[in-house]
This record gives C-alpha cells, structure tokens and sequence, in this order.
C-alpha cells in the first residue's frame, strides 16, 4: 500500500507540474516551483519519498548550473556538488523549508549551492 501511496504522490507532482507548465511561462520547472511549506506538508507526509524527490531536483538543478558556468568559461565560480555530505545537504534543505520560510524550494537550493566550497 505504501508503495502505490508513493507512485501516486510521483504521479500527481508530475501531472501538476506539466499543467503549470502549459498554463504560463516557466523559469523553473518541477519541484523546485513549489514553495517550502509544500515542501513542509508532503515531508510530513512521506520523509523518504519526498526528500528523495525533491534532492534528485536540487542536485540536476546545481549540476546544470555548474554546466552553465563551464559553458561562460567561468570555471572559477564552480561549486563542489560533493563538497559537502548528502546528510549535511538534505539537512540544510530540510531546515530550510521546515523554518516556516516562505521561499521556494528552488531557493533553497540556491542557498546551498552558495554554501557549498568553490571546486580547486
């Protein structure tokens, strides 16, 4: 039951999110549009599922950004994706969003990408 319970909350994001995206134009897409106390109420709901869900974004999101940098040439402002452990990362997402912040989850991105160390 908990795994059709976990395929229905995918599904229904997924769904969500392509009618968002028909319904206006989008800078950000997926998850990250959704703000921090969405974030709040599905963690509660599902830890696992949702923190799985919602870093798979955060670490596409921070990949394609280093890349864009890579492409400017502007290796210097690369960030080290790895500078910082998985746990320190989901936590400092998770404390993010659970603070009652009314920012989107894609800021909270950003401000772990800034937090984490230049690459050497």
């Amino acid at each position: 039951m908990r795994a059709i319970t976990s395929l229905a909350l995918a599904i229904a994001g997924m769904v969500n999110a392509l009618a968002q995206s028909q319904s206006k134009d989008v800078v950000v897409q997926g998850v990250g549009r959704h703000p921090c106390s969405l974030f709040a109420q599905e963690y509660r709901d599902n830890p696992l599922l949702t923190e799985g869900l919602y870093y798979n974004w955060a670490i596409g999101f921070m990949s394609g950004y280093n890349s864009s940098l890579a492409e400017q040439n502007n290796l210097s402002n690369q960030k080290n994706l790895v500078g910082r452990d998985l746990k320190y990362q989901l936590t400092f997402l998770r404390n993010h969003c659970l603070s009652g912040s009314s920012e989107y989850y894609v800021q909270a991105v950003k401000a772990l990408y800034d937090d984490l160390p230049y690459l050497k």
